[in-house]
């Protein structure tokens, strides 16, 4: 039997005959191997090109162009490809049960990462610091100058990026003391707030981890695009219609405007009471079956480093502090230094002032660490609860294609009135 050997084109002497390989030149670099592709498999792909495929062409006349097989194998392979599934961030992405998340907070530990950094690099982190900390024992007048139209910003940042906010199913293992509330066995009269819900990653993933708990969730933030997008979302419907959840419209930092050289004892007491009332007329107004409720839990997940001065950084802890329960708890996770942002904000020295970034939309962002977080915190009348300390979340990020990876470090505590 004769063996199949190349087609007649492809013999020597032919007008189409195939040249011989060069030989390789000595020296010369051999070609790279194509990198492995990433793709997920596609089981229902691969079964419709090697299985269906054969199937329909071997109904097509023998006459007819080999250009028509090759239009039906494109048109299987956009019917069965993946590239036309809805994005999982559609609906602000797709919930996954907590015990099938990992939390990547100890890919490296800060002191590692504080050790990696070039000279140059820890100066800037030591500059920073310093100027966060000195910033906070001066005059509001003598600091930053907030930018103009930041609400605007916000609403703007929401309005055209609502779809890549995934959901932040990762969140009880952040705050594990969360569970406590949320247990189905728990007592009934349990209140959760979150300042800047945004889109709906932070409490999507507890309402749908735990639907038959009977918590009252209230969120609010201030772009109303966001608001919408969050109660537009179907896994929440439920909830809105048993008004287990209730979301509105707020900018917390225009709810109170207090002179800053009231820094006698009885004007930060009146403070804290004049806070605690306007914060509580803006829930009671907008959510009236929460009129005078104060919470168990609030969350301040991402939002303190969009807040455009450290002054009033202060003044949104001392609200939501007011409205806390008296073993009520303040969850807070944030972006910190050394955090790779950190130096790519640095590189671009793109700064609205010396503390505070601007990013392209317009937004700023801001860095903690364990001193300027609790320093915070003592200035609101917080401190940290001794079970669950402030920590560094490092999780590192590495792109197999190029080679390059990012150090993502995340600053994560729970906080509560001082006793």
């Amino acid at each position: 039997m004769r063996g199949r050997g190349p087609p007649p084109s492809c013999f020597a002497g032919e007008p189409n005959a195939r040249a011989p390989p060069e030989p390789r030149r000595p020296g010369a670099q051999t070609p790279a191997t194509p990198a492995p592709s990433t793709q997920p498999y596609n089981r229902h792909y691969a079964c419709a090109t090697y299985c269906f495929l054969p199937l329909y062409t071997s109904l097509i006349p023998p006459f007819l162009s080999t250009r028509l097989y090759i239009y039906i194998y494109i048109f299987i392979k956009v019917l069965m490809s993946e590239t036309i599934h809805i994005p999982k961030t559609k609906q602000g992405g797709s919930f996954t049960p907590a015990e099938n998340v990992k939390l990547h907070a100890n890919d490296f530990t800060i002191e590692e990462k504080l050790s990696s950094l070039s000279e140059t690099q820890k100066q800037q982190v030591t500059n920073y610091q310093s100027a966060v900390l000195n910033a906070m024992d001066l005059p509001a007048a003598a600091l930053e100058t907030e930018k103009k139209g930041g609400d605007n910003f916000w609403e703007k940042h929401f309005s055209t990026s609502q779809h890549h906010f995934p959901l932040k199913n990762y969140i009880i293992h952040a705050f594990p003391l969360v569970k406590e509330f949320l247990a189905a066995d728990t007592k009934s009269d349990i209140h959760i707030l979150e300042c800047g819900c945004g889109t709906g990653s932070t409490l999507i993933p507890l309402l749908l981890q735990y639907p038959e708990t009977t918590t009252q969730f209230v969120g609010f933030d201030i772009s109303a695009s966001a608001i919408r997008h969050f109660a537009s979302n179907p896994h929440v419907t439920d909830f809105l219609n048993s008004k287990r959840l209730n979301l509105f419209q707020h900018d917390i930092t225009k709810s109170l405007h207090v002179q800053q050289d009231e820094d006698n004892h009885e004007a930060k007491r009146r403070k804290c009471e004049e806070a605690k009332e306007n914060l509580l007329h803006v829930i009671g107004h907008n959510v009236p079956s929460m009129k005078g409720k104060m919470y168990d839990a609030i969350f301040l997940v991402f939002v303190l480093s969009a807040i455009p001065t450290v002054h009033k950084m202060v003044e949104t802890l001392e609200q939501l502090c007011s409205v806390l329960k008296p073993e009520g708890v303040l969850f807070i996770r944030d972006y910190a230094f050394p955090d790779h942002n950190f130096f790519r904000f640095q590189e671009k020295n793109n700064t609205d002032n010396t503390l505070f970034f601007l990013k392209g939309d317009g937004t700023t962002q801001f860095f903690f660490d364990k001193e300027v977080l609790h320093k915070l915190a003592d200035k609101a009348g917080m401190e940290e609860t001794p079970e669950y300390p402030v920590t560094y979340h490092c999780n590192r990020i590495e792109n197999r294609k190029n080679g390059k990876r990012m150090d993502k470090v995340f600053v994560n505590g729970t906080f509560r009135r001082k006793r």
